[in-house]
């Protein structure tokens, strides 16, 4: 079984939690003794059985796909996705007119099996693009490991700056890292933000950048490496996104995984089952982020989401699902 995986977009232009995520899910599969490997566009060898797509844009992949079906390969795409709403039905009214929805009905009858992270999203691939229930799997995102093991308990980092909360996340406005370090400011509260600006999005880092200068707890750092970042999440107090737009943040299994208290935005995203008991605030108001700073300093067992819950996340429990829906697909040829 030979898989080429095609990602939403070159890594030079954008690399998030959805990338990563696939870069996670190449790496379980190849643990699994899979020939899983990046789609190489220049090579003329089209000798594989399967072509995995990353993200729903029908302008990166509908062409590919078109070709991928003529010459036999079975294809699987795991969407990036808006959750049902009324906002999300005007938009997709929009992307009727304008074309985007149809394309992706289009591609959507290509695809043999598609990848959802959880019940939500699969059903917003039967409403909304018309996708029958047995083309959907459910695939959650895939935790590294070591966010299941022991941490060493500490409550600082090694150069001493301590009782802070974590948020990690590209800066951006879609993640609210300007609102989330105004409510900091009201409540004195040490916070560090781990993650580079998004492309694009240079003026709201800068804007970011002046707002959180003068204050010396809060803290800034453009990159971490993973043991850095998993220092940052043993040692903070919570951790915190208030975004407005998620499909399913890594961020927040991770914090539940390490018995975290978490904060997220009061959105559909957040109200799937990993996320039960988080403290949920309208990213559109500083004054309940602040409360929400506030709730998980003073009790913070009140907003730790599920640590069995997120077991379902565990490479050695998604990996065998995944070859198992790859091995089944190619067997029903």
């Amino acid at each position: 079984m030979k898989i080429r995986v095609v990602p939403a977009q070159p890594h030079c232009f954008a690399f998030g939690g959805f990338d990563i995520q696939m870069h996670r899910t190449l790496e379980v599969l190849t643990a699994m003794g899979v020939d899983a490997r990046p789609l190489d566009f220049w090579s003329r060898d089209g000798d594989f059985d399967i072509v995995h797509f990353w993200g729903f844009d029908t302008d990166q992949h509908l062409t590919a796909a078109r070709f991928a079906k003529r010459y036999g390969k079975k294809i699987v795409l795991t969407p990036l996705l808006q959750y049902l709403t009324p906002r999300s039905w005007l938009r997709y009214a929009g992307a009727l007119v304008e074309g985007t929805a149809r394309r992706r009905i289009a591609l959507g009858r290509l695809v043999d099996k598609f990848l959802a992270v959880n019940e939500e999203q699969g059903e917003t691939l039967r409403q909304m693009y018309r996708v029958p229930a047995s083309k959907i799997e459910i695939i959650p995102t895939i935790l590294d490991d070591r966010f299941f093991e022991a941490q060493p308990v500490r409550t600082a980092l090694a150069d001493g700056f301590a009782d802070f909360m974590l948020c990690a996340g590209n800066i951006c406005a879609r993640k609210n890292q300007l609102s989330l370090a105004r409510a900091a400011i009201q409540t004195r509260t040490p916070l560090l933000f781990a993650g580079d600006v998004s492309g694009g999005e240079e003026a709201y880092g800068e804007e970011f950048a002046r707002l959180i200068a003068p204050h010396g707890f809060l803290r800034w750092n453009r990159w971490m490496d993973g043991p850095q970042l998993l220092e940052a999440y043993g040692a903070s107090r919570g951790v915190v996104l208030p975004s407005y737009e998620e499909q399913q943040p890594t961020i927040g299994l991770e914090a539940a995984a390490l018995g975290k208290p978490l904060m997220l935005g009061r959105l559909p995203y957040a109200r799937q089952k990993f996320y039960r008991g988080a403290f949920l605030a309208n990213p559109a108001s500083v004054r309940e982020i602040a409360e929400g700073l506030k709730a998980l300093t003073a009790t913070p067992g009140r907003h730790i989401p599920s640590r069995e819950i997120v077991e379902e996340c565990r490479a050695d429990r998604v990996g065998p699902k995944l070859k198992r829906i790859f091995e089944e697909l190619l067997s029903a040829s």
